[in-house]
């Protein structure tokens, strides 16, 4: 049998394929001798987790149904360590739709009294009750998820509204061009805070209220440092 030149030169560049794994290209090896790539990844690995994992990880403060916390009952979960167990086993359906789509009740800190003096970290409040009696364990771990949810909101309008007005003013050119161009630029001028509060005041806050109320944790937590 007769081996032609195409199929040597094809021989050889599987080969070279077989040699070169993902792991062994350039630009694997510039990201292993990056110490801040690599901890990026692992923070982001690790709030991942933190974000998928919160039911489970606050299962106990949910079963519990603290004052006016109705994330249990949505889930149709019952009090106490039955609650607990239920939605900590894989084989259980209220497992499955704590982690896919979690009631919006679950994303609320859970109250648990109503002093304005914080409480220290105990045995059922891992790191303590913020000022206005809100569970801080509970407020950081479903954090996570509401902080990848506002994320994702923030990419699908910002995509969304690019490609329109990037679109529009290629297509269109001329005076158009300009005066998008220009209205983007304005945008851009202003702080992110500033433009939020115009976003707030203008479409009011219930419409961010049921993905940020982990988030009043943190303005609870300042304002009672501040006191």
């Amino acid at each position: 049998m007769d081996i032609t030149r195409d199929d040597v030169a094809a021989v050889a560049v599987e080969t070279d394929g077989e040699r070169r794994r993902w792991y062994q290209t350039k630009t694997f090896r510039r990201f292993r001798q990056n110490p801040l790539a690599i901890t990026g990844v692992v923070l982001l690995v690790f709030y991942t987790l933190v974000a998928i994992a919160a039911p489970v990880l606050t299962a106990s403060q949910i079963a519990d149904r603290a004052r006016g916390h109705t994330c249990a009952r949505d889930l149709g979960l019952p009090r106490g360590e039955v609650g607990t167990a239920a939605l900590r086993n894989p084989t259980t359906a209220q497992f499955w739709r704590a982690i896919m789509i979690p009631p919006g009740s679950c994303l609320r800190v859970p109250r648990v009294s109503f002093s304005p003096i914080p409480v220290p970290p105990s045995q059922g409040h891992i790191m303590g009750i913020a000022s206005g009696g809100y569970d801080i364990y509970y407020g950081v771990v479903w954090g996570a998820r509401t902080a990848f949810y506002i994320g994702l909101y923030v990419i699908a309008i910002s995509l969304t509204l690019g490609i329109l007005i990037g679109g529009l003013a290629g297509f269109l050119g001329g005076w158009v061009d300009t005066v998008l161009m220009r209205i983007t630029d304005t945008v851009f001028a202003f702080p992110n805070l500033v433009l939020a509060v115009v976003f707030v005041t203008i479409f009011g806050p219930s419409s961010l209220s049921d993905i940020s109320r982990p988030t009043e944790l943190i303005m609870r937590l300042n304002s009672g440092s501040q006191s």
